[in-house]
């Protein structure tokens, strides 16, 4: 039983690391080209 809850939690971290990195990457995606829409605005 341990080992399965140790295999359900893992998982799941693995799963809320992933969202974490995807969500961050498509932050910093949006970012960049809001930056460089912005900067072109700007000239």
């Amino acid at each position: 039983m341990a080992k399965v809850c140790q295999a359900i939690g893992k998982s799941l971290f693995s799963l809320f690391l992933l969202n974490i990195i995807r969500e961050v990457s498509c932050y910093r995606t949006i970012h960049y080209f809001c930056g460089k829409y912005l900067k072109e605005d700007a000239q």
